[in-house]
């Protein structure tokens, strides 16, 4: 695959079934259970190692967000906000998802937990509040939704007591 920059381009080319291969694949920390305290530039590889491996999995969901499957476009934006909370463009995803289908209460309700989350470290939620003000205006006629579901918040964000 070359180097992981160029990952999310040459992903573009690889069937799902792969991807949906690798995805799992990279799900788990590189180098889990492996330890040496005693060895600094060993941890600093190995930390250097499962940053790479994170980023070729956010790759793999990027391209499988825009799958024609509608099963692994939701599976694969809800990993994206798992692994990357605060990452503007996953949210994105999703509230552009909940906006074509017209889920107002849904994209209101995913906002509302997002700014949260983003005010509790100490973000602005503005941008997030932002996008959705704009998707739902440019997207939406005046107070209608419909109920099929595409994402739902709950998977995205699950209770405090469900972790």
């Amino acid at each position: 695959m070359g180097t992981h920059a160029g990952s999310w381009a040459g992903f573009q080319s690889v069937d799902t079934e792969s991807l949906l291969n690798i995805e799992n694949v990279l799900k788990s920390d590189f180098g889990e259970g492996v330890d040496i305290e005693s060895c600094p530039e060993f941890q600093m590889w190995l930390s250097s190692q499962r940053r790479r491996y994170r980023k070729l999995r956010s790759d793999a969901l990027e391209v499988l967000a825009t799958s024609a499957q509608r099963e692994i476009r939701q599976h694969a934006r809800v990993e994206l906000l798992r692994i990357n909370p605060f990452d503007l463009r996953a949210h994105s995803r999703v509230l552009d998802a909940l906006a074509r289908e017209r889920r107002l209460h849904d994209g209101d309700e995913h906002v509302a937990i997002a700014a949260n989350l983003f005010q509790s470290e100490g973000l602005d939620p503005g941008e997030i509040t932002g996008l959705w003000d704009a998707l739902k205006r440019r997207r939406l006629p005046e107070n209608v939704r419909l109920d099929q579901s595409d994402v739902e918040p709950q998977a995205i964000f699950p209770p405090a007591g469900a972790r």
